[in-house]
């Protein structure tokens, strides 16, 4: 209850606060409404994205396929090589799922552990850290033995479905465990496959093949922000400079425009200054562990509802670019933009009928405006 007292107060203290501030602003400006600003920023966020999507696979997929397919081929070719995937019957690439052979599936993954992991990057990973600290090699840790116990469970959670082959009373371990006759496939292949997902998650963690992914990822986002650059900085920089005052497609349609933090006339330079947080998100997409898409779409859902939270509590509703380019969003309807404060003295001198005398105090002349 406190809680929700305090942040009621503070909530109304900001109110007032806001309503303070508002009014240094000049008479003829009106801030845009948060609704008109954020129907502006949707239409702008989709031209801008049709416009990147336009040059990814217009233009930059082509530039950069000479590298892409290569690496692809690659992390193709190691997949396949992995056992855990193989090439299906229409020459794609595909993995063991609940409708797949129950042998076909635990053999491609005891093969993965004993005949692919110990083998993989033989120069630079060719030994197991155990729990004591000692050292073994990997062809010696991962061994059939390993895979019944550790993956399979036969002695622990796969006991109902696997068992091991037995020489008399004494089972086999060094075989690779059988599937019981009397166990449904379905129970089978539902245990696999979680099996499966932790062998894909260490088939990732491999320094080679985490190499190449990095370097593959590398270049798709390049493509992407050098696509992103062109198609923000069209509709945010390019355009207002045609259409005037900072003026978007978006802001066109909701009657907006923008002006300086003062409430004055927009200087275009200060377009790269509002984009500038946009273009170093996009650079950072560099960075190889950006390279997800989900990853992307976070981030830009982040940056929105930072922004979006900023002109809330903003008294003159700025958002995180407005504070970088120091300009607002107004109202260009109901707004007169001058070009400084003399300008806009005089233009309000007119307005209101007001004669001008000029009243020499000392040395310093001083302007008296007299009905």
């Amino acid at each position: 209850m406190r809680s929700f007292l305090f942040v009621i107060f503070i909530y109304l203290k900001h109110n007032r606060i806001m309503r303070q501030r508002k009014y240094t602003l000049p008479r003829h400006t009106n801030l845009a409404s948060i609704g008109s600003r954020i129907g502006a920023f949707l239409i702008d966020l989709a031209i801008s994205f049709a416009i990147l999507l336009g040059f990814l696979f217009g233009c930059f997929r082509f530039v950069f396929l000479s590298k892409t397919s290569v690496l692809d081929k690659k992390i193709y070719d190691q997949r396949i090589a992995s056992h855990l995937f193989f090439e299906n019957e229409k020459g794609e690439l595909d993995y063991y799922t609940s409708s797949s052979n129950n042998e076909d599936f635990k053999n491609a993954l005891c093969k993965f552990y004993t005949l692919y992991l110990p083998y993989e990057d033989v120069d630079k990973d060719i030994q197991v850290t155990l729990e004591n600290g000692s050292k073994v090699n990997k062809a010696e840790y991962f061994t059939v033995e390993w895979f019944n116990e550790n993956v399979l469970k036969v002695s622990g959670d796969g006991k109902d479905l696997f068992e091991y082959i037995k020489a008399g009373e004494e089972p086999i371990k060094g075989e690779l465990a059988l599937i019981k006759a009397d166990v449904p496939a379905e129970a089978v292949n539902t245990f696999l496959q979680k099996a499966w997902l932790t062998a894909n998650s260490d088939l990732n963690k491999l320094p080679s093949f985490k190499k190449l992914n990095n370097e593959c990822n590398f270049y798709y986002s390049v493509e992407f922000v050098l696509a992103g650059i062109l198609g923000f900085g069209i509709v945010y920089i390019v355009l207002p400079l045609i259409l005037k005052n900072g003026v978007t497609p978006g802001k066109k349609a909701f009657g907006l425009c923008l002006a300086t933090s003062d409430g004055y006339l927009f200087n275009d330079y200060q377009l790269a200054m509002r984009i500038m947080p946009l273009y170093v998100v996009l650079l950072a997409m560099l960075i190889p562990i950006w390279g997800k898409f989900f990853t992307i779409i976070i981030v830009f859902l982040a940056i929105f509802m930072v922004s979006f939270t900023l002109a809330m509590a903003s008294p003159k509703r700025s958002s995180l670019h407005d504070f970088t380019g120091r300009t607002i969003v107004v109202n260009a309807k109901t707004s007169i933009l001058f070009k400084d404060q003399a300008e806009e003295e005089e233009y309000i001198a007119k307005e209101d009928n007001l004669v001008t005398e000029e009243v020499v105090k000392g040395e310093e002349p001083e302007l008296r405006y007299e009905k």
